[in-house]
């Protein structure tokens, strides 16, 4: 599971969101794989403020590996770390 894990977060580039309506593009903050779980964060800081939605996470070659909906209204009081993770399981019938 740990090879599968770590090819899983190798493929990881960047993450995209709206913002206030505006497609925005942010760098991952960490991207992990550990045992039998992968971990990929996004950090919005003070200055990101407003409405943000439709988190993605994506490759290098543009193909869109995760997506989280739901909508994040965020003031300027602290920063927040978007978290996407992934628990893989071995499925034997």
């Amino acid at each position: 599971m740990q090879a599968i894990g770590e090819a899983i977060a190798g493929l990881v580039q960047e993450g995209k969101c709206i913002q206030n309506g505006v497609q925005r593009t942010l760098p991952p903050f960490r991207v992990a794989a550990e045992d039998s779980t992968v971990k990929v964060l996004f950090y919005l800081t003070d200055a990101d403020v407003g409405k943000f939605e439709q988190f993605e996470v994506y490759t290098a070659a543009g193909k869109r590996l995760f997506e989280k909906p739901g909508i994040i209204n965020k003031t300027e009081a602290e920063g927040l770390t978007v978290a996407f993770i992934l628990k893989l399981q071995e499925v034997t019938s």
